[in-house]
């Protein structure tokens, strides 16, 4: 198995929380928009 650097982690760690913060922020601006339909009474498709 590969090891990395300590930079190498450094960058990888960097990488992966700049992919999780995408995720949170598409799937919380999926769930704003299911919340205002749900507030004007439209059912989720």
């Amino acid at each position: 198995m590969y090891e990395l650097t300590k930079a190498e982690k450094k960058i990888a760690r960097a990488a992966i929380d700049k992919g999780l913060h995408a995720e949170f922020k598409e799937g919380l601006e999926n769930f704003e928009s299911i919340l205002q339909d749900w507030r004007q009474g439209n059912s989720p498709q």
